[in-house]
């Protein structure tokens, strides 16, 4: 999954009116009491170039830090790179609610790429499919991601980031390449400060719902949604897209977060 070769996108559809569907409850999840990630909760992957890596269980939280970088090939495009936490019972959910308190994020450009850096911890979801899913390949797969990160030539304080609620239509099979359906701004958070997200599909409604604590959008889609994915995976993680550079030094993108009390649709566990 690339970070959209932005966190930041161009919206391409306007955000619907908040409708009622009937919705099943949450359920906790996992807060994480045992000081180390369950097997049966979860798995974990990472894909890219990660200098620094860590996924620990601390203090009842999931903790993730990545450290990562861009080429020195050539003056275009990013280097992505992820740390994922997956849920295992990928393919029953739809919806997922977390605390996440990002306490570290820094990312640097390149003079000579006009594409930023970003960073981001996020919520991923891979919902259903746009026509024949391939299995094991998010291909026309449309997927829904919550962000909190920064951007290279974001004009937000030091001490704040962005909160970016996006809906994709993957175009191979790992989501690196995908067209940005819908991209919404629900305003930002502070270093270090908690915030709860979450991102609930609405099938009834052909809409995905993102919260950031008491500020909601709706999201509406077009596209056919009765087909399964192909990829159903839901996951907790770290995305990162360093701009690619010639010049010292080389672009590099860091983060710190921490997510705790994980719950999910109660249909999901049942």
């Amino acid at each position: 999954m690339k970070l959209c070769a932005a966190i930041i996108c161009v919206s391409m559809l306007a955000a619907g009116t908040l409708q009622l569907q009937a919705q099943d409850s949450f359920v906790l999840y996992d807060t994480f009491p045992d000081g180390a990630l369950s097997p049966d909760l979860w798995t974990g992957a990472e894909r890219g170039p990660i200098l620094d890596l860590v996924r620990a269980v601390k203090a009842g939280e999931l903790r993730l830090e990545s450290r990562t970088y861009g080429n020195t090939r050539e003056d275009a495009g990013v280097r992505n790179s992820q740390v994922d936490s997956g849920l295992r019972r990928d393919g029953k959910l739809t919806a997922i609610r977390a605390r996440l308190h990002v306490d570290r994020a820094s990312v640097t450009a390149c003079a000579a790429n006009p594409a930023p850096s970003e960073v981001a911890a996020q919520i991923f979801g891979a919902f259903f499919n746009t026509g024949e899913a391939t299995p094991k390949s998010h291909v026309n797969d449309v997927a829904a991601r919550l962000t909190v990160g920064r951007a290279s030539n974001s004009l937000d304080p030091a001490d704040r980031l962005r909160v970016t609620a996006t809906v994709l239509q993957c175009q191979n099979d790992d989501c690196s390449d995908a067209v940005t359906l819908s991209s919404n701004d629900l305003g930002t958070v502070a270093v270090g400060a908690t915030t709860t997200l979450f991102v609930r599909w609405l099938p009834g409604n052909h809409a995905f719902e993102f919260r950031k604590d008491t500020d909601r959008v709706q999201v509406n889609y077009s596209v056919p949604d009765v087909t399964a994915p192909g990829n159903p995976e839901k996951l907790l993680g770290l995305a990162s897209a360093v701009a690619n550079c010639s010049l010292a030094p080389r672009p590099q993108a860091s983060i710190a977060a921490a997510f705790n009390t994980v719950s999910v649709n109660a249909s999901a566990v049942q």
